[in-house]
């Protein structure tokens, strides 16, 4: 919700708003009444930091000052209490001063003074002086803005103020951004920088304004301020002889010849002494840049007052510029125009005066000072094609048109190529149009500053409007009062024209912005450096493109036209260049009531008005300004364009697409340049007074290389994905067969060198179990046959061997032994050491274009395969272990019982000898079935993990085929979006024999390449992606959505590895390649020609007034199509062009009279009449102040 001002609103809690005290271009001032009673001054600053563009300038600018001078303290500069931002706008809180030193002034000119004494003004100049040094000295500030308005009084002692264009510098110059006030500023800032000096001069210029009513530069323009600034000698003569010097040498170009400091400047003054007689002049009448604004109250102000400066008006209050003379040279003639100021060819003189002398230079050099301010550049012609444009939409057809020729421009130099030679201006009273413009994708998006928002509103905002002419002198209240409750046009085309006045003061900054840029030549030399197009002029045309069916374009495109139209002139460009390209409905007889047809009719009445001779355009936009008058057509041109079907979306789109060629053939091709030319002589040879309409038919032959090489691209694109994620793995089965069977012999996975690792291991005591068995078996062995060999030392040394490899129990008393989790520590190592090697596998087939996801799940299968095999190998060999380790212990533990008898003759008729022999062999036989049960389990557990793992990294290969596969469908429903049909209406695609559509060539094309073409592509799409994502599994795992990333390296590589495979052809010679063979040359040749009849006037176009043009490339086969047409059409007068890339028959009605335009016909007559006599319609005029015109051939 907007800040409401008003009086007695606290719009900060607590400050009570009691009156304003006034109004400039940046912000008006409120006095207020703070809490406690006291008086305080708030600022409120125009636009908003919110908003985006040209609107958030003003407040964005002031925010910056505010920071920089928030933290000086001085009792000579205006004290600031607080700033906020209140629904993004930016509120100041300051110190309440009681007046300025201009309304001192004023007040000592209305005593028959000339101006403030001396003494008085010194004082104030020493303070101004002590501020604005502290300022340069501490804080590397200047205040840029130094002048009588902002130098303000408390109790007779100075304030400095108003700080928006504070600017801080590093050494001893910085950058300007702007809003300088010429009358004050000092030359460099027209070059857009600063230096240390530069308040020194403006302050110089106060002082000698303040002290005799007359400043030492009166020019009554910008522009003759500007070079009396940058050249011109300063008129100090009605300053005491004393301090001519002094503030001469502070007024001096170079910013170092000047004093070091203003309280130098001031001293010297100071010393200088007073003159006895001061001469008196009138007063003048402070001057601004256009931006600021008059005051409107007789309060004090902190902000700037003076008002705009209309560069072609006669000023009583501003004397016009002396006599230039120089001894014996004759008299020079009045400088009185505007365009002899601006003419390089004649020397610049003033008109005749009384006022002493003032040098100006003969010339004006093109620099970046001169461009600052707008002083357009000398016409420059050469043999090119290019020339500025400012392209302007209205509404939203004008937006489509303009989206339209964006792709168009994007389609023929590529995304990356920026065509700074144009400018775009996109306004609608519709937000949501405008929203849906920025946020758009690729070539439809349009920054913030090409919108504008003509916002409409409910009838009661018209009758408050501050500043703005009052609308019941051209705009009905019974017509204004049936806005509807959501304002719209609702096709009414007075409301259309009521969003542009209402929203004058915001859409004139946009086009002025715009033009601005055609001051200087950067944008058209880099464009004409990147398109190698060669430049046609270096001034501007403008299109604007609308509809005149509806209400916003059709309401406002004659007043824009003037707007545009005034602006260009302002700045040098005294013959304004505007084509407009007007959409319009077809005529339906048989359509009772068409509120299209009746607007477009009343469009183009009021065009035929004004664009008559003896019919002056007359309309004030601001109070504070001028008039805008002028006398001659709004537009140049107009381009008709209509189509036969309003509601075929089919037709409309053909309509646009007309619309956006038009403009495409005018600006970039040399054909746009002939046809520029054969009009130019066919209007001096008939000329016309009055309305210039014209309209076109035109069909092109194309070998769509572009969109042939685009769609190719999609679809081996697509190839390729559909590659990557198929599951057919047959190609590479073998390959992967190879590979597996390489890699599990070098990374020892065979079961033989992976049981003689595990058998390596050693238990917690860091020997390995055979040799500690060893070690406990050969004692035993040495003493079998003593008598000491007994049951007690064989149960000793047996359990030993337990507690080494374990003890086989399938019951509570098995014991697991030492090396049994050794082993598992060993397993769990070389477990971990494989998953890495197999995770390492599995990213090397995702990695390898000749593998991918297909080889990468062949490659898991056949290891699982592997491990199933050692698996099904160890299996067998356990469970025979598992039967012959109970037997064995079966057979130990008896015999180890039997040495306990004391007979030498035991059971069975053996001896102890034998029987501790068998002992022994049995316990080394048992150690060592169960060591190797040990390790056969701990390679079970290795290779049942490993395969336990296969199926996670399956899954993680379906993750990246699913991520894909959304990437393949989106390539897919792209191609279904975009795919080109050869059969649009203008446009013959030239394709091979038995191919109908773009498409249908692409397939054919990509089909001719080698088999190996996409494992190619394959292999270039991989290094990119390893040096952006450093492989395609992180791109697939990432959990941000990289899937334009992908798409767009492969589109690139694709597009790059097409390109050099594509042929390189013109259409001329594809166009014989392909026909001769069916032998359709002639019919197709024909056949074009007769589809460029302009549809709008049809069979009944005035043969005369026709011209034929047709546009061939420069080669030997566009001069062999050349001829043939000759041939063929034999009563047509051919002018021929060339084409870079298309063949191009271009048929122009450049004349219509009112009656040849079916929009003017008694049909559309009735529409508007039946409109007229609604009595629940309103009328189809955009004004109500005016007798139109009635229409004639």
């Amino acid at each position: 919700m907007a800040v409401r001002i008003a009086t007695d609103e606290e719009p900060i809690p607590g400050y009570r708003l009691i009156e304003r005290l006034g109004r400039g271009g940046f912000g008006e001032v409120w006095k207020a009444e703070a809490p406690g009673g006291l008086m305080k001054a708030i600022k409120f600053v125009y636009g908003t930091l919110d908003s985006v563009g040209e609107d958030s300038r003003p407040a964005e600018q002031e925010l910056k000052a505010l920071n920089r001078v928030k933290t000086i303290r001085h009792p000579y500069i205006l004290s600031l209490e607080r700033f906020d931002i209140l629904e993004g706008q930016l509120v100041i809180v300051m110190e309440l001063a009681d007046r300025n030193l201009w309304d001192r002034f004023r007040e000592c000119r209305a005593a028959n003074l000339p101006g403030i004494p001396r003494e008085e003004l010194l004082r104030y100049m020493e303070e101004s002086a002590e501020a604005l040094d502290l300022m340069n000295n501490q804080y590397q500030l200047q205040h840029l803005d130094i002048k009588p308005q902002n130098l303000f009084l408390i109790y007779n002692h100075i304030k400095v103020a108003d700080f928006g264009l504070a600017k801080d510098f590093d050494g001893v110059r910085a950058a300007v951004t702007g809003g300088v006030t010429p009358v004050y500023a000092a030359p460099e800032t027209f070059e857009g920088w600063i230096s240390r000096f530069s308040d020194q001069y403006s302050l110089a210029i106060v002082y000698q304004e303040l002290l005799t009513g007359q400043r030492p530069f009166n020019g009554n323009s910008t522009r003759q301020l500007l070079m009396q600034h940058i050249s011109g000698a300063p008129d100090l003569t009605s300053l005491p002889p004393d301090d001519q010097p002094i503030i001469g040498r502070a007024l001096s170009k170079r910013p170092d010849d000047r004093y070091p400091s203003c309280a130098e400047m001031v001293n010297a003054l100071r010393s200088a002494g007073r003159s006895s007689e001061i001469r008196a002049v009138p007063v003048p009448t402070p001057t601004s840049t256009p931006s600021n604004s008059t005051s409107d109250t007789k309060q004090p102000s902190i902000v700037s007052t003076p008002g705009p400066i209309d560069p072609l008006a006669k000023s009583q209050s501003v004397r016009t510029l002396p006599s230039l003379r120089t001894p014996g040279a004759p008299k020079l003639p009045s400088l009185t125009t505007q365009s002899q100021l601006l003419s390089s060819q004649s020397p610049l003189a003033t008109q005749a005066g009384n006022g002493p002398l003032t040098q100006l230079r003969p010339s004006v050099n093109q620099t970046q000072r001169v461009s600052h301010l707008g002083i357009a550049p000398p016409e420059r012609l050469g043999y090119g094609v290019l020339m500025p444009a400012l392209i302007v939409g209205i509404g939203g057809a004008g937006m489509q048109v303009l989206q339209q020729l964006r792709r168009m421009l994007e389609e023929q130099f590529g995304p990356q190529t920026p065509l700074n030679h144009l400018q775009w201006l996109q306004i609608d009273t519709d937000l949501e149009s405008l929203n849906e413009a920025a946020s758009a994708t690729g070539s439809a998006a349009f920054l913030g500053k090409e919108l504008v928002h003509a916002r409409l509103n409910r009838p009661a905002h018209y009758l408050t409007r501050e500043g703005l002419p009052p609308l019941d002198s051209w705009l009905p209240n019974s017509v204004l009062y049936r806005m509807p409750r959501n304002p719209a046009t609702l096709g009414n085309r007075a409301f259309g024209r009521l969003a542009l006045m209402d929203n004058y003061r915001t859409i004139i900054p946009r086009i002025r912005q715009a033009l601005e840029a055609f001051l200087h030549e950067d944008g058209l030399n880099e464009s004409d450096r990147l398109t190698g197009l060669g430049v046609r002029t270096n001034h501007p045309r403008v299109y604007i493109a609308t509809s005149l069916a509806g209400g916003t374009g059709s309401g406002m495109f004659v007043d824009l036209a003037y707007l545009i139209r005034n602006e260009l002139r302002g700045m040098g460009f005294m013959r304004p260049d505007l084509v407009g390209i007007l959409l319009m409905p077809g005529v339906d007889r048989n359509q009772t009531k068409n509120q299209a047809l009746a607007n477009t009719f009343a469009a183009l009445s009021e065009l035929y008005h004004f664009s008559h001779p003896g019919n002056t355009y007359e309309t004030r936009f601001d109070l504070r300004e001028n008039a805008i008058l002028d006398a001659e057509a709004p537009l140049g041109r107009s381009v008709l364009l209509a189509t036969t079907k309003a509601s075929d979306p089919r037709a409309i789109r053909q309509q646009i697409t007309h619309a956006a060629s038009l403009m495409f053939q005018d600006l970039f091709t040399p054909m746009g340049r002939v046809t520029d030319e054969t009009r130019s002589a066919y209007w001096m040879a008939n000329p016309v007074d009055g309305m210039r309409c014209q309209t076109f038919g035109v069909s092109r032959l194309v070998w769509p290389r572009a969109r042939l090489l685009e769609s190719a691209t999609r679809k081996f694109t697509n190839r390729l994905m559909q590659r990557w994620i198929s599951k057919d793995s047959s190609s590479c089965a073998a390959a992967v067969r190879r590979w597996v069977s390489d890699e599990w012999n070098r990374r020892q996975l065979d079961f033989e060198p992976l049981f003689i690792r595990l058998q390596q291991t050693p238990d917690d005591s860091g020997r390995v179990p055979d040799d500690q068995v060893t070690e406990i078996v050969q004692p035993l062995e040495k003493i079998q046959n003593a008598p000491v060999l007994d049951a007690m030392s064989v149960c000793v040394a047996l359990d030993e061997i337990f507690r080494i490899v374990g003890r086989y129990d399938s019951g509570p008393n098995g014991i697991e032994g030492s090396i049994r989790n050794s082993l598992q520590e060993i397993a769990k190592g070389i477990i971990s050491e494989y998953e890495s090697k197999l995770s390492e596998m599995a990213v090397y087939f995702l990695e390898e274009p000749q593998f991918r996801l297909a080889g990468a799940e062949e490659a898991i299968r056949q290891l699982s395969d592997c491990f199933k095999r050692a698996l099904d190998r160890l299996d067998p060999e356990l469970q025979q272990l598992e039967r012959e380790l109970p037997e064995l212990l079966g057979k130990l533990l008896p015999l180890i019982g039997s040495l306990q008898s004391a007979s030498r003759l035991l059971s069975f008729g053996r001896n102890k000898a034998a029987i501790s022999q068998e002992v022994i062999e049995l316990m080394r036989t048992y150690a060592k079935q169960r060591y190797r049960q040990n390790v056969l389990l701990a390679a079970r557990s290795i290779y049942r993990s490993l395969l336990g793992h296969a199926p996670e990294y399956l899954r993680e290969v379906n993750f990246c085929r699913l991520r894909l596969t959304d990437l393949a469908k989106t390539l897919q429903e792209r191609m279904s979006r975009q795919s080109h049909d050869g059969s649009r209406a203008g446009v013959q695609w030239i394709l091979p024999s038995g191919c109908r559509t773009v498409e249908d060539a692409a397939e054919r094309f990509l089909n001719e390449l080698p088999e190996s073409a996409v494992q190619e592509l394959d292999a270039m799409a991989q290094v990119q992606i390893r040096r952006q994502f450093r492989a395609l599994i992180h791109l697939c795992m990432d959990v941000n959505d990289q899937s334009e990333a992908l798409q767009a390296i492969l589109e690139k590589q694709a597009s790059q590895y097409l390109e050099m495979r594509l042929e390189h052809a013109s259409p001329a010679e594809m166009f014989f390649r392909y026909r001769e063979a069916d032998q359709g040359t002639h019919r197709d040749l024909y056949q074009a020609f007769e589809e460029s009849l302009p549809e709008l006037v049809g069979s009944r176009a005035n043969p005369r007034a026709q011209v034929c043009i047709l546009a061939v490339p420069a080669d030997e086969s566009g001069e062999q199509f050349r001829l043939m047409a000759r041939e063929l059409l034999t009563e047509v007068d051919l002018v021929t062009a060339t084409h870079p890339d298309q063949i191009v028959f271009y048929r122009e009605q450049r004349h219509l009279t009112p009656m040849e335009i079916p929009q003017l016909s008694a049909t559309a007559r009735e529409a508007v009449e039946q409109l007229q006599s609604d009595p629940e319609a309103i009328p189809p005029a955009s004004r109500f102040d005016i007798a139109w015109r009635p229409i004639r051939d």
